[in-house]
């Protein structure tokens, strides 16, 4: 399996995504993070927050789980944001979105917070792993807004969760069995709103070269003009 990963800047000034592709404990580590716009240091909390996770992971996999080396080294991406800002004050209050995968021996482990999104292509289907920690999606799922509601509906970007939030941090956590084939795509929101979910399964469907359709994914973003950074990162299981 060979990891490709693309970020760019959009209309922004700077570029608050952040990404890792590397190796640790025998398998693969994919993430993913966006810092919150509007928050001071988005561009500081994402690239704190991968650094943080990668070091704490690749400590804890000798002596713990997949899982719970995951999980706990989430809570160290947080808590490291949380310390900065308390130590910062132009960091006060900065926080990110983070969406990691550890693909090992047929095996995904995922852990998830904010509204970044992680994204399973398989044959003629596409799934998304992750649920996006956000006041439309909140309102969405407990039925106060249809999906076509939704669509329109003008606080669509408000988070409800994300690392360096100091009140009810939360994260999800699951695992999946991986096919040959799969492919594994993590994405910053500035991504997926410039693609519909149709357009990543349409095109997995046309573009049998993995290296081809990803290229093809950051070509088409770039054409439909994207509103914010966009980032992603994917691999095709071997």
């Amino acid at each position: 399996m060979f990891p490709l990963y693309y970020t760019g800047i959009g209309p922004r000034s700077s570029n608050q995504d952040y990404y890792m592709s590397a190796s640790c404990g025998a398998g693969i580590l994919l993430a993913v993070a966006d810092g919150v716009g509007g928050n001071n240091g988005g561009e500081i909390a994402s690239k704190l927050a991968i650094s943080t996770f990668y070091k704490s992971f690749c400590n804890l996999i000798e002596k713990n789980s997949i899982k719970e080396a995951l999980e706990l080294s989430m809570r160290s991406a947080h808590e490291a944001l949380i310390r900065k800002g308390d130590t910062t004050s132009e960091l006060k209050n900065m926080a990110t979105t983070l969406t990691v995968a550890f693909i090992k021996n047929k095996q995904m482990y995922v852990v998830h917070a904010g509204d970044s999104r992680l994204y399973v292509i398989r044959g003629m289907g596409l799934k998304q792993l992750t649920m996006d920690d956000t006041e439309v999606n909140k309102l969405v799922s407990e039925g106060v807004l249809s999906k076509q509601e939704a669509l329109v509906y003008p606080r669509k970007n408000i988070l409800t969760n994300a690392l360096g939030i100091k009140d009810g941090f939360t994260y999800q956590s699951k695992i999946f069995t991986v096919k040959p084939n799969d492919r594994v795509l993590i994405l910053s929101d500035g991504f997926y709103q410039a693609i519909t979910k149709k357009f990543f399964r349409d095109l997995a469907l046309e573009e049998k070269e993995f290296s081809n359709y990803f290229f093809e994914l950051v070509y088409k973003c770039q054409e439909n003009g994207p509103k914010d950074n966009f980032t992603l990162v994917g691999v095709e299981i071997s």
